[in-house]
């Protein structure tokens, strides 16, 4: 396949650098109202499923963000877990480094 094939070409957003506003760090898991939900059209007007190479100017996250070098935010991160809550672990050395 050549070197233009549409398989081969690079993404049309890189998402690594995109601008992401996350909600406030809760480190007690929320008794109610977490994770916020959303009706699927709603989400669908912010960004079309046909119009995907063109995302909100900001994409705002709805889940908790934990970052796995911080002690305090890892207990947190546990504590969602044994909630049975989603939740997301950033720099994660591993991760980083694949």
């Amino acid at each position: 396949k050549s070197a233009t094939d549409a398989s081969h070409a690079p993404p049309k957003v890189d998402y690594t650098r995109h601008r992401y506003e996350y909600p406030p760090l809760q480190l007690e898991p929320p008794t109610a109202g977490y994770p916020e939900l959303r009706r699927f059209g709603d989400m669908l007007s912010d960004w079309p499923q046909d119009d995907i190479d063109h995302p909100p100017s900001v994409i705002h996250e709805k889940l908790m963000h934990f970052d796995f070098g911080s002690a305090d935010e890892m207990m947190a991160a546990e504590k969602y877990r044994e909630a049975k809550l989603p939740f997301k672990v950033i720099n994660v050395p591993e991760l980083i480094d694949a």
